[in-house]
């Protein structure tokens, strides 16, 4: 329907009238019609009296993974402190698709970018999971000094679109900035027949080279051509041996960080350098079963560019 009546009796106040399509993004223009046997006064009142808005542009040039912070635009939202919850509204535009879907995370941010796989025990609030172009999220934040990270992730995976961001809080002293993307680094192997579990042979290794002490780091593994591959990787110290790999089993000792062990074609980790760092890191995926044959990308993203990653094939 395009018209909508009301008809009652109201005792003596202030009330508030707010028209709604009850369709999320809809634009247009309404006539306001009001009848009453006594009389009354009627005013619109602005927006900006009540709310503070803050619109944000970005875009997705490859869309990652649902419910991860890779390759979706993330904004920092920070509320000040409030002796009450405020109330906020956000909604997430993408360009027009009839394959869209489209849903926004709220997590405790700790300064910076999220990292990987968005924790569970990280998420504040999220919207409703919507197959569309527009998404919109209405909550309440305690306010403080702890900032909000608004992670709007869109599906499938690998899509490209703009992103527009419009955030409405209740209380003027609030602020929406978007977090600079991380650099990407990619590089690609194959198994012809893959080995046992923590054995480098038959593995293809990636070297990691950086001299920034406690830098932070995503790997993400991609396989292909294998229809039920099971995958892992191994982050190894190779200090003092760099532009060479392992071969043979990976000694514990060396081992600084293992992904989780998943039944999936693709599985990510964050990692943090030690201080000093080490001169070489290599970076070793595992398929099972053993004497499997797959391709494989290996990325690599941080938030400097001062880094190398590449294929090693000297042993």
């Amino acid at each position: 329907t395009n018209s909508v009546s009301f008809e009652g009796e109201l005792e003596q106040g202030t009330y508030w009238v707010t028209p709604s399509t009850y369709v999320i993004g809809k634009m247009g223009t309404f006539n306001l019609r009001v009848l009453s046997e006594s009389a009354f006064t009627l005013q619109r009142e602005l927006l900006d009296k009540y709310w503070k808005k803050e619109l944000l542009r970005s875009r997705w040039l490859c869309s990652g993974e649902y419910q991860n912070g890779e390759d979706h635009p993330q904004f920092e939202l920070k509320v000040a402190a409030s002796p009450d919850p405020v109330r906020v509204v956000i909604t997430v535009e993408a360009d027009k698709h009839e394959d869209n879907s489209l849903v926004t995370f709220v997590c405790a941010g700790k300064g910076g970018r999220m990292l990987g796989a968005l924790s569970d025990d990280s998420i504040v609030v999220k919207s409703k999971y919507l197959i569309g172009s527009v998404v919109q999220l209405e909550c309440q934040l305690p306010g403080g000094n702890i900032p909000y990270v608004v992670v709007p992730c869109l599906q499938p995976e690998g899509s490209r679109s703009r992103c527009t961001v419009t955030a409405l809080c209740s209380t003027p002293n609030f602020s929406l900035t978007e977090l600079p993307m991380w650099t990407k680094k990619q590089a690609s192997g194959s198994w012809t027949s893959s080995s046992t579990y923590q054995d480098a042979t038959n593995n293809p290794q990636f070297e990691l080279v950086c001299p920034i002490a406690n830098q932070q780091f995503v790997i993400k593994l991609e396989v292909t051509g294998h229809e039920d591959p099971s995958i892992l990787f191994f982050v190894v110290d190779n200090n003092g041996r760099q532009g060479k790999g392992l071969t043979g089993l990976i000694p514990e000792s060396q081992i600084l960080c293992t992904s989780t062990y998943i039944r999936a074609n693709s599985i990510a980790k964050d990692f943090t350098l030690s201080a000093p760092p080490s001169d070489s890191y290599l970076i070793i995926p595992t398929l099972q079963p053993p004497g499997s044959s797959a391709n494989c990308k290996v990325s690599v993203s941080c938030p400097s560019d001062d880094y190398q990653f590449h294929s090693v094939f000297e042993f």
